[in-house]
């Protein structure tokens, strides 16, 4: 039976979700676009066609593929989607196809449409300006729409001033609170069928997802945890049937919603076992999610998160994907600073670590396994990015970031030891090291800091730091916790013998700076907080 596939794409879906001044905002944006996709697909086809049932293959996290009978009805229902999608969103769609195919035909048609897809988005021509006036208000969220309502953006909130706001930043705000619901209630109902033995408790939708889990760590900090899966497009390419493809697509956003909600009862247990000066907090709190998303949608993951359990967090996300996917393997990056930092610089940086993080999943050749890359932001710094980089000469990296993650990574353990080393150990050597004095740490991060690295060119200066640290072993040697020192620096890098320094072309990295970087945000969830609780030390 003869048959016409087509596919759109959202444009720069993170420009739309992110121009906005609030990180409240931004989850609108995002339960927007997964509304729009849900709501929106079936009215669209029902302008061209009369019996729109069974023409849906995908529509989610901003993505469309469809079937349609006549080339003309597959071109005048992508021209209607395009023009839905901008009206009621602002932002713009890529469109490809339609291509002809008959029975046994999906899997190279979907092949060839992705293709003309991908170069659609890369070749796109042609400019889009926004209507401006020099007598008119502009937007003050997102800066660049004119102002169309003068109202206030969110009305959960006490004393939430009335601001001007274009179309589409008051549609997104409007939507954080009226679409909530629906958009949390898949992440209740995921908690729910992940712990239906244990938890029945209803999570309240969060107000202010920056302030509820900064609330959450003395420091004020929070973690955003990225993630994206590998080759997902390698993997939809490989259906042989519309059928096949839908339920790949379902399968994944369940898998998502699953590994968001795994932790959330050891995090809740952590979070009642705090100090008595806390228990009036952590009672208000007790309601309210303690992991909040503010995108999920195709392969795409953000997420905030309390920064103490940040990083395994991130790891048991990693590894709960790869289990509800039969093995297809995930990049996660996770950024812990201030709740007040720029989420778009975070998600900016974080962005660039997930990037590596994917990289280092896929430097196995045709072994594909999940990673997680991570960075503590302090204060209000500005991490310089990769580009910023380029054309400098090649300097010591004293990091072993990214790290593997999952049980496809412990399963080739032996294979994958050569490239990293398994994020597990990081978090192990946390709790085994938690004595050794903070002035200590502080010593350990001067000997392996890059800065001076860098500065070691001849042999001497090599062998005074050769010197330098085996005075320091020889100083901590009485301490209780030396051993558990000694053990953290064999198994936290590449290099065995460290008396003696490495080859030219050899980095002197050690796992132990990214460890020292992250120290108090490496806890594990299984782990009440008084294990980590450090014994007097006479140093």
């Amino acid at each position: 039976m003869k048959r016409y596939l087509v596919a759109a794409d959202a444009d720069q879906i993170q420009n739309l979700l992110f121009r906005s001044s609030h990180l409240r905002e931004v989850i609108g944006g995002s339960m927007m676009l997964s509304q729009f996709c849900k709501e929106e697909t079936n009215p669209a086809l029902a302008k061209i066609i009369a019996d729109f049932h069974g023409n849906v293959i995908i529509n989610d996290g901003g993505s469309f593929r469809l079937t349609l009978g006549s080339d003309k009805e597959a071109k005048d229902f992508l021209e209607c989607l395009a023009d839905l999608f901008r009206e009621e969103t602002g932002g713009t769609l890529t469109v490809a196809g339609p291509i002809e195919y008959n029975d046994g035909e999906f899997r190279s048609k979907n092949e060839t449409l992705q293709l003309e897809l991908l170069n659609a988005k890369y070749y796109r021509t042609g400019a889009e300006t926004e209507p401006q006036l020099p007598v008119s208000a502009f937007c003050t969220s997102c800066g660049i729409g004119l102002a169309a309502q003068y109202a206030r953006p969110a009305w959960e909130l006490p004393g939430e001033e009335k601001t001007y706001l274009c179309n589409h930043c008051y549609d997104k705000a409007e939507d954080k609170l009226l679409k909530a619901h629906f958009f949390y209630q898949d992440y209740r109902d995921a908690i729910k069928k992940k712990h239906a033995a244990d938890f029945n408790k209803f999570l309240e939708n969060p107000k202010d997802p920056a302030e509820l889990i900064g609330s959450l760590d003395a420091t004020q900090y929070v973690g955003y945890v990225l993630a994206d899966v590998n080759g997902m497009g390698r993997h939809f390419n490989r259906r042989e049937s519309p059928e096949d493809l839908t339920k790949l697509s379902n399968d994944l956003t369940a898998a998502l919603w699953a590994s968001l909600a795994a932790p959330i009862p050891d995090l809740i247990k952590r979070l009642r076992e705090r100090k008595s000066g806390e228990r009036e907090l952590i009672e208000k709190l007790e309601n309210r999610m303690p992991i909040v998303p503010l995108i999920l949608g195709g392969d795409d993951v953000l997420a905030l998160v309390p920064a103490r359990y940040a990083l395994d967090i991130g790891s048991r996300f990693g590894e709960e994907f790869e289990k509800h996917m039969n093995g297809i393997t995930i990049g996660v990056a996770v950024i812990i600073c201030q709740k007040h930092y720029p989420y778009t610089l975070a998600y900016e940086r974080g962005h660039k670590l997930l990037e590596q993080a994917k990289k280092h999943g896929k430097s196995l050749g045709t072994q594909k396994l999940s990673a997680i890359n991570f960075e503590v932001i302090l204060g209000n710094e500005l991490k310089v990015s990769a580009e910023d980089e380029v054309g400098k000469e090649k300097e010591y990296h004293s990091s072993l970031k990214p790290y593997w993650i999952g049980a496809k990574a412990n399963a080739e353990s032996s294979e994958s030891s050569h490239a990293g080393i398994h994020f597990e150990r990081i978090l192990h050597h946390r709790l085994a090291l938690k004595n050794i004095p903070q002035k200590r740490l502080h010593e350990l991060r001067r000997f392996f800091d890059p800065r001076r690295l860098n500065e070691l060119h001849k042999d001497k200066e090599r062998e005074e730091w050769n010197k330098g640290f085996e005075d320091f072993l020889h100083r901590i040697k009485p301490e209780s916790w030396a051993s558990a020192l000694e053990s953290a620096i064999k198994e936290l890098g590449p290099w065995r013998n460290i008396k003696r320094w490495p080859k030219k072309d050899f980095d002197p990295a050690t796992g132990l700076l990214d460890l020292i970087e992250a120290w108090d945000y490496a806890y594990k969830l299984d782990k009440p907080d008084k294990d980590y609780q450090p014994k007097e030390s006479r140093a």
